[in-house]
């Protein structure tokens, strides 16, 4: 079974907004780890981390949680970041 019609527009509405989303979580980062060091900076987030993959919960209408998964090479690590119901804004975040 693919992905539903829902699953794709909020997919497209992930694309178009890729950017906004991509500042709120360099934002979100930076916050999170500045309470651990002071001097943690992301100065390139391309080039130190990648994308690897979009999660978006099987539903057949919303609210949804949704999920970004990052490579993030700056530290070794995997990043997860966790929306919120429908929105763009992060509410969490896991590192691997």
């Amino acid at each position: 079974m693919g992905p539903t019609n829902y699953q794709k527009e909020f997919y497209l509405k992930i694309e178009t907004k890729y950017n906004e989303i991509k500042s709120s979580l360099i934002l979100f980062l930076v916050g999170k780890f500045k309470e651990w060091n002071e001097d943690f900076n992301v100065d390139n987030f391309e080039k130190n981390g990648f994308l690897d993959t979009i999660w978006i919960h099987t539903f057949k209408e919303g609210p949804i949680e949704w999920e970004l998964f990052y490579e993030a090479e700056w530290r070794n690590h995997s990043v997860t970041f966790v929306f919120g119901l429908t929105d763009l804004v992060v509410t969490d975040f896991y590192i691997d």
